[in-house]
Protein backbone atom coordinates (compact mmCIF):
# COMPACT_ATOMS: atom_id res chain seq x y z
CA UNK A 1 0.00 0.00 0.00
CA UNK A 2 2.70 2.89 0.67
CA UNK A 3 4.64 1.69 -2.28
CA UNK A 4 1.33 2.23 -4.42
CA UNK A 5 1.25 5.84 -2.54
CA UNK A 6 4.41 6.52 -3.05
CA UNK A 7 4.35 5.42 -7.15
CA UNK A 8 0.84 7.42 -7.14
CA UNK A 9 2.55 10.61 -5.49
CA UNK A 10 5.68 10.81 -8.21
CA UNK A 11 2.94 9.96 -11.14
CA UNK A 12 0.30 13.15 -10.05
CA UNK A 13 2.82 14.90 -8.70
CA UNK A 14 5.98 14.27 -10.36
CA UNK A 15 7.43 14.24 -6.50
CA UNK A 16 9.23 12.02 -4.85
CA UNK A 17 8.03 11.10 -1.60
CA UNK A 18 11.12 11.10 0.42
CA UNK A 19 12.13 14.25 -0.36
CA UNK A 20 8.78 15.83 0.99
CA UNK A 21 7.16 16.35 3.93
CA UNK A 22 3.69 15.58 4.51
CA UNK A 23 0.82 14.57 7.29
CA UNK A 24 -1.70 11.87 6.74
CA UNK A 25 -3.48 8.54 7.90
CA UNK A 26 -3.34 5.41 5.78
CA UNK A 27 -6.65 4.44 7.77
CA UNK A 28 -7.42 0.55 5.90
CA UNK A 29 -4.07 -1.48 5.25
CA UNK A 30 -3.84 -5.01 3.93
CA UNK A 31 -2.72 -7.77 6.07
CA UNK A 32 -0.49 -10.41 4.73
CA UNK A 33 -4.04 -12.77 3.92
CA UNK A 34 -4.60 -9.59 1.10
CA UNK A 35 -7.30 -8.27 4.05
CA UNK A 36 -8.25 -4.38 4.48
CA UNK A 37 -8.26 -3.89 8.16
CA UNK A 38 -8.24 -0.55 10.10
CA UNK A 39 -5.40 0.75 11.19
CA UNK A 40 -5.59 1.84 14.80
CA UNK A 41 -2.11 3.44 15.13
CA UNK A 42 -3.37 5.75 12.37
CA UNK A 43 -6.61 6.14 14.17
CA UNK A 44 -5.28 7.61 16.89
CA UNK A 45 -2.78 9.64 14.59
CA UNK A 46 -5.96 11.10 13.69
CA UNK A 47 -7.37 11.57 16.73
CA UNK A 48 -4.39 13.29 17.38
CA UNK A 49 -4.92 15.80 15.02
CA UNK A 50 -7.92 16.53 15.83
CA UNK A 51 -7.43 17.47 18.97
CA UNK A 52 -4.66 19.58 17.75
CA UNK A 53 -7.26 21.35 15.16
CA UNK A 54 -9.78 21.71 17.63
CA UNK A 55 -7.83 23.75 20.16
CA UNK A 56 -7.70 26.84 17.77
CA UNK A 57 -11.10 25.82 16.74
CA UNK A 58 -12.72 25.99 19.81
CA UNK A 59 -10.45 29.02 20.81
CA UNK A 60 -12.27 30.91 17.62
CA UNK A 61 -15.55 30.45 18.72
CA UNK A 62 -15.29 30.40 22.68
CA UNK A 63 -13.82 33.91 22.07
CA UNK A 64 -16.24 34.97 19.46
CA UNK A 65 -18.96 34.57 21.68
CA UNK A 66 -17.44 36.65 24.54
CA UNK A 67 -16.80 39.20 22.05
CA UNK A 68 -20.35 39.07 20.50
CA UNK A 69 -22.02 39.51 24.09
CA UNK A 70 -19.63 42.28 24.82
CA UNK A 71 -20.36 44.36 22.03
CA UNK A 72 -23.86 43.67 22.15
CA UNK A 73 -24.16 45.37 26.04
CA UNK A 74 -21.58 47.94 24.09
CA UNK A 75 -24.29 48.89 21.14
CA UNK A 76 -26.89 49.13 23.96
CA UNK A 77 -24.86 51.41 26.35
CA UNK A 78 -23.78 52.91 23.16
CA UNK A 79 -24.14 57.13 23.94
CA UNK A 80 -23.91 58.40 20.49
CA UNK A 81 -24.86 57.07 16.92
CA UNK A 82 -21.23 57.38 15.69
CA UNK A 83 -20.31 55.10 18.75
CA UNK A 84 -23.48 52.37 17.75
CA UNK A 85 -22.18 52.38 14.46
CA UNK A 86 -18.48 51.70 14.77
CA UNK A 87 -20.09 48.97 17.56
CA UNK A 88 -22.07 47.38 14.87
CA UNK A 89 -19.12 47.54 11.84
CA UNK A 90 -16.50 46.04 14.79
CA UNK A 91 -19.42 42.92 15.41
CA UNK A 92 -19.70 42.57 11.85
CA UNK A 93 -15.77 42.26 11.11
CA UNK A 94 -15.68 40.04 13.97
CA UNK A 95 -18.66 37.84 12.34
CA UNK A 96 -16.22 37.82 9.28
CA UNK A 97 -13.20 37.39 11.04
CA UNK A 98 -14.80 33.97 12.67
CA UNK A 99 -15.53 32.27 9.71
CA UNK A 100 -12.91 32.75 7.61
CA UNK A 101 -10.84 29.96 9.30
CA UNK A 102 -13.80 27.75 9.32
CA UNK A 103 -14.09 27.76 5.40
CA UNK A 104 -10.40 28.32 4.43
CA UNK A 105 -9.06 26.24 7.11
CA UNK A 106 -10.66 24.39 9.25
CA UNK A 107 -13.46 23.03 6.71
CA UNK A 108 -11.46 21.76 4.24
CA UNK A 109 -8.60 20.02 6.23
CA UNK A 110 -11.24 18.21 8.05
CA UNK A 111 -12.69 16.89 4.73
CA UNK A 112 -9.43 15.97 3.61
CA UNK A 113 -8.44 14.31 6.84
CA UNK A 114 -11.77 12.52 7.18
CA UNK A 115 -13.10 11.03 3.49
CA UNK A 116 -10.87 9.00 3.52
CA UNK A 117 -11.99 6.91 6.59
CA UNK A 118 -15.51 6.32 5.14
CA UNK A 119 -14.03 5.57 2.02
CA UNK A 120 -14.35 8.62 -0.47
CA UNK A 121 -12.19 9.33 -3.08
CA UNK A 122 -11.04 13.08 -2.82
CA UNK A 123 -8.00 13.21 -5.13
CA UNK A 124 -9.61 15.26 -7.28
CA UNK A 125 -9.74 18.40 -4.05
CA UNK A 126 -6.34 18.04 -3.14
CA UNK A 127 -5.21 21.18 -4.77
CA UNK A 128 -8.34 23.04 -4.38
CA UNK A 129 -8.13 22.74 -0.58
CA UNK A 130 -4.35 23.49 -0.95
CA UNK A 131 -5.31 27.08 -2.42
CA UNK A 132 -8.13 27.37 0.56
CA UNK A 133 -5.50 26.52 2.84
CA UNK A 134 -2.79 28.69 1.34
CA UNK A 135 -5.14 31.66 0.24
CA UNK A 136 -6.29 32.31 4.29
CA UNK A 137 -3.76 34.52 5.43
CA UNK A 138 -4.39 37.04 2.41
CA UNK A 139 -8.57 36.78 3.07
CA UNK A 140 -8.40 36.76 6.44
CA UNK A 141 -7.64 41.01 6.89
CA UNK A 142 -10.47 41.62 4.11
CA UNK A 143 -12.90 41.86 6.93
CA UNK A 144 -11.52 44.81 8.76
CA UNK A 145 -10.83 46.86 5.39
CA UNK A 146 -14.39 46.06 3.98
CA UNK A 147 -16.47 46.26 6.89
CA UNK A 148 -15.12 49.07 9.03
CA UNK A 149 -15.57 52.33 7.62
CA UNK A 150 -12.68 54.14 8.42
CA UNK A 151 -10.42 51.53 7.01
CA UNK A 152 -12.21 50.76 4.38
CA UNK A 153 -12.43 54.76 2.79
CA UNK A 154 -8.81 54.82 3.78
CA UNK A 155 -8.21 52.04 1.45
CA UNK A 156 -9.95 52.51 -1.13
CA UNK A 157 -8.56 56.52 -1.47
CA UNK A 158 -5.37 54.61 -1.48
CA UNK A 159 -6.13 52.48 -4.45
CA UNK A 160 -7.94 55.49 -6.11
CA UNK A 161 -4.80 57.65 -5.69
CA UNK A 162 -2.52 54.90 -6.86
CA UNK A 163 -4.65 54.61 -10.29
CA UNK A 164 -5.14 58.23 -10.61
CA UNK A 165 -2.38 59.18 -10.22
CA UNK A 166 -1.58 62.72 -11.58
CA UNK A 167 1.81 63.69 -12.91
CA UNK A 168 3.04 67.04 -12.33
CA UNK A 169 5.44 68.76 -14.77
CA UNK A 170 7.30 71.70 -13.73
CA UNK A 171 6.68 74.21 -16.65
CA UNK A 172 8.72 77.60 -17.42
CA UNK A 173 7.34 79.77 -19.70
CA UNK A 174 8.99 82.53 -21.95
CA UNK A 175 7.51 85.65 -23.08
CA UNK A 176 9.05 86.19 -26.72
CA UNK A 177 7.31 89.18 -26.89
CA UNK A 178 9.34 90.97 -24.19
CA UNK A 179 12.33 93.05 -25.75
Amino acid sequence: MIEYLRSNVKEMYDIDADKMTYTGCLYWRIDRFGSRYLSKKDLIGALNLTVIMNIPFFTIVYFGTKSYRKIQELISQGENDYSKKLQMQLYKALVAQTLIPMVFLFIPVGFLFYCPLIGIDISWSSLLITFFYSFYPAVDPLPNLLFIDEYRNAFFNFIRRAINRNEVTSVVSYDLNMS
